[in-house]
């Protein structure tokens, strides 16, 4: 039997339905049948994206997103294994994907996947130095230079042509992020 509870507006707390998320969560996520057994990685694996949703600016006058255009912005930390969220942030359409990121703090050995509007690189220095990892798309106009590189494997991975470490060449940047990263190229047709 579910039992609905429906507040008038004044009255609605929004750390009541906090808590009602989490314990949903916890009640589902001991039932989820998610697994994945595509990936034989034995640390956490995390997606991390936004999506921007559009709101009528005069029913919503304090999601101002542009001159006439109303917008909130939802940051989600996604598990991979269950499927559930584990970090959702909201915040109005203006604020930079990466603001979102310097927030959180992962767990050791979890793999945070993004795409490559969270490139801030005094916060991925912070996830490194907090032994956590992350896979993001590099952007063109990053600067560096080519390190040691891997051998490919020849029976398998054929889709990977570059496998190397490099270092961030321009001086801010190495500044930001003062170590090796690790650089995979992938052909997709």
């Amino acid at each position: 039997m579910q039992i609905i509870v429906v507040l008038p507006k004044q009255a609605r707390e929004w750390a009541l339905f906090k808590d009602y998320y989490f314990a949903m969560m916890k009640k589902l996520s001991g039932i989820t049948q998610f697994r994945q057994t595509r990936f034989r990685i034995k640390c956490k694996i995390l997606l991390l994206d936004s999506t921007t949703i559009s709101l009528c600016l005069s029913l919503y006058d304090w999601a101002k997103f542009r001159k006439k255009k109303g917008a909130i912005k939802l940051q989600t930390l996604l598990d991979y294994d269950g499927c559930l969220p584990v970090f959702v942030h909201m915040t109005d359409g203006k604020p930079h994907d990466s603001t979102v990121a310097k927030e959180l703090s992962l767990t050791a050995d979890a793999v945070v996947v993004a795409d490559r509007t969270y490139i801030d690189f005094p916060t991925l220095y912070r996830w490194k130095t907090e032994c956590s990892y992350f896979v993001v798309r590099l952007k063109q106009s990053v600067q560096f230079t080519r390190g040691t590189e891997k051998p490919l494997p020849e029976d398998r991975y054929q889709h990977i042509l570059v496998d190397q470490y490099i270092e961030l060449s321009h001086c801010t940047t190495y500044e930001k992020y003062p170590a090796k990263l690790r650089r995979v190229v992938v052909y997709d047709p």
